[in-house]
């Protein structure tokens, strides 16, 4: 399956123009979503990848409560100790008492 035309599927599309013609309703910026306040949030990407944007990550960054964050060698989702990097982040959220915050 090819990843465009299955994205377009999401809106009920076709092919990419019908894709990149809704995805600007996608945008949690516009929406007002990136400055509302929010749970902590750990941002994991690959460097290289061409599906999400690792520029997403530093919009994200830039808005909103203080985020962590980790870009990884690679494509999409990184390689290298991914799963481990968020495990060990959940796991220390986690094990604090809810009185410390974040």
């Amino acid at each position: 399956m090819d990843l465009m035309p299955a994205r377009a599927g999401i809106f009920g599309g076709t092919d990419f123009a019908d894709y990149v013609a809704r995805c600007p309703e996608l945008s949690l910026l516009d929406q007002g979503i990136l400055d509302q306040k929010s749970c902590p949030l750990l941002l994991v990407n690959g460097k290289e990848d061409q599906q999400n944007c690792s520029a997403d990550i530093h919009l994200a960054l830039e808005h909103g409560a203080p985020k962590t964050a980790r870009l990884f060698p690679g494509g999409h989702m990184g390689e290298g100790p991914v799963l481990p990097t968020i495990i060990d982040w959940l796991t220390d959220r986690l094990d604090r008492p809810a009185t410390e915050g974040n």
